[in-house]
């Protein structure tokens, strides 16, 4: 099984953490390309959409998932692509992730 810290360096080296700021607002929205598919992320709050995190946190462990530490690691090397919206853009976008997630 690969390592955290191996698919944490494999996240940020395919350019896999996405911030999506949205003008002229400024909001911003995480997502991370993971080994099973885009995940919703907002690092401030510790928070990831993937199953690991939800079933890491149920069972008690504090660290989170790997994607939302891949978002402090390409912050950190300055590897982080920002994809720009208008914010008149930003209603479809967070249901698009709400669908993804099952939610919508």
């Amino acid at each position: 099984m690969e390592s955290r810290a191996a698919r944490i360096r494999g996240v940020v080296g395919a350019h896999g953490v996405k911030m999506h700021v949205f003008l002229p607002s400024g909001r911003t929205v995480w997502t991370v390309v993971g080994e099973r598919g885009e995940y919703w992320a907002h690092p401030e709050m510790d928070y990831c959409s993937c199953p690991g995190h939800y079933f890491g946190k149920l069972s008690g462990r504090e660290d989170g998932c790997y994607h939302v530490m891949a978002i402090a690691s390409a912050v950190e090397q300055g590897m982080v692509d920002e994809v720009r919206f208008d914010d008149e853009e930003y209603a479809a976008f967070v249901a698009r992730i709400m669908d993804d997630m099952g939610g919508g």
